[in-house]
């Protein structure tokens, strides 16, 4: 999942973030606590032959962004609940979505869908939801596609973010591949084969594609991609904190943007 909060072109990593932040004396009479980093950037989700893992969460403050849920497997059928929820397996239904709405929010936040059911008869896995819409169901001939994300222009140009994986297969009668949706979603195994599923895009948050098979263990679902927490402000071009100076937008717009990336 992503976040968005209402900072151009200056990008650092969670770790680099969070080792500056700690390196920072506490002020005396109030505890280190106080001041440790309070953003977290979620991982996505390891993929494999059993179900999926589900994703990390990612926090500003004290909003919180609820990783994906993982895919069903052969032993673990049914889709996990997450910020999206994960595709089912054949037989199975998709996971929920338990993003909640919290105090505070601007509209672009707090979105999520359920994930898409399989089908029991041919074995054609749901699509994992995205955070505009479900995933689909698999059907008698075709895997479930991944669920579309939510578009946004918070970074300064326009992208989707949080596309469902597609689903896989687990017989030759998925006439195509499922397609991720659109927010990085990875597709899902071609079918006829023991094909992987293709992993999620980090930075956006996507879900992993789910691998595919004619028979016994199949190819690796994809895994899911890392999150991005983005924080937008307005700043002067100088603040002074203790000894050391800080520089935003010198020479730009007073618009500063940070996109801060899974470590």
């Amino acid at each position: 999942m992503h976040m968005q909060t209402e900072l151009s072109e200056s990008r650092a990593t969670a770790k680099e973030a969070a080792a500056k932040a700690q390196k920072k004396p506490s002020p005396v009479g109030e505890s280190p606590a106080e001041h440790e980093p309070r953003i977290k950037v979620g991982a996505g989700g390891k993929g494999g032959v059993g179900a999926g893992k589900s994703g990390e969460d990612s926090k500003f403050g004290d909003f919180v962004a609820k990783g994906g849920g993982g895919g069903g497997s052969d032993g673990d059928k049914k889709g996990r609940d997450g910020g999206n929820g994960g595709g089912g397996k054949y037989g199975a239904h998709g996971g929920k979505s338990i993003q909640s709405k919290q105090s505070g929010d601007s509209g672009t936040e707090g979105h999520g869908n359920s994930g898409g059911s399989g089908t029991a008869n041919t074995w054609n896995a749901g699509g994992g939801g995205g955070a505009s819409g479900a995933g689909k169901s698999g059907t008698n001939t075709l895997c479930g596609d991944g669920g579309s994300g939510f578009e946004s222009e918070v970074s300064g140009k326009k992208a989707s973010y949080g596309g469902g994986g597609g689903g896989g297969s687990h017989d030759p009668r998925c006439q195509k591949t499922a397609k991720g949706g659109d927010g990085g979603g990875g597709d899902g195994g071609a079918p006829g084969g023991k094909n992987p599923g293709k992993k999620g895009q980090d930075g956006l948050g996507g879900g992993g594609g789910g691998g595919s098979t004619t028979s016994g263990v199949g190819g690796n679902g994809g895994d899911g991609g890392g999150g991005v927490v983005i924080v937008k402000f307005t700043a002067a071009e100088e603040a002074k904190s203790e000894a050391v100076t800080y520089s935003f937008g010198v020479g730009l717009a007073p618009l500063s943007i940070f996109a801060l990336l899974a470590a």
